[in-house]
């Protein structure tokens, strides 16, 4: 397992990403923190604690609620700036900078 180096005040450090121990019986995915699996368990049953009151689709978290969100008011708050496209998404643009623009970072 590799290392994530991890910077602090006075220097910096590796940590270790905790294991995925806890693991779905109903799909077999593993998760490293039991209350995201008890979530992602929610998920398996239909028990969404947030609905989107446009469409009716049913999330997990007020993030992914508000990340729904923006598919129904276009809003597109994340721009690339090599080519000023822009994404709805933080991890979209991430995604585009890596296939597209990676030599320039």
């Amino acid at each position: 397992m590799t290392a994530l180096p991890v910077s602090s005040g006075s220097g910096s450090h590796s940590v270790f990403p905790p294991p995925a121990n806890h693991t779905c019986f109903q799909c077999g995915r593993s998760f490293a923190r039991v209350y995201i699996l008890r979530r992602h368990e929610a998920a398996h049953r239909g028990q969404y604690p947030f609905w989107c009151k446009i469409c009716g689709k049913g999330c997990l978290s007020t993030n992914n609620l508000r990340r729904h969100l923006a598919t129904h008011t276009g809003a597109r708050d994340h721009q690339c700036k090599w080519c000023s496209q822009k994404f709805t998404c933080p991890w979209s643009l991430k995604r585009h900078m890596r296939n597209f623009h990676q030599d320039k970072a």
